[in-house]
């Protein structure tokens, strides 16, 4: 009978370790994507500030060349 004891209590003892370390793994999921956001928000943001900046730069050289002008390209 004391094995049928210490059978249960190993396997118990397996479950509760299994159910922590599934706990564990996906706090620790959660929190890379969470890191992982708040490292490439600011880049993007910055990026989509180059981007709006390149095109206000660029829309007064396009309209003051005749050539990129919409109606010198044929449809």
């Amino acid at each position: 009978m004391s094995w049928l004891n210490l059978n249960q209590s190993l396997s118990s003892l397996k479950g509760q370790i299994t159910n922590f370390a599934t706990e564990v793994l996906s706090e620790g999921a959660v929190q890379d994507n969470e890191a992982e956001t708040s490292r490439t928000e600011p880049a993007a943001k910055d990026l989509e500030e180059k981007c709006r900046s390149q095109e206000l730069e660029v829309k007064p050289l396009l309209s003051s060349s005749p050539s990129h002008q919409p109606s010198a390209y044929p449809l």
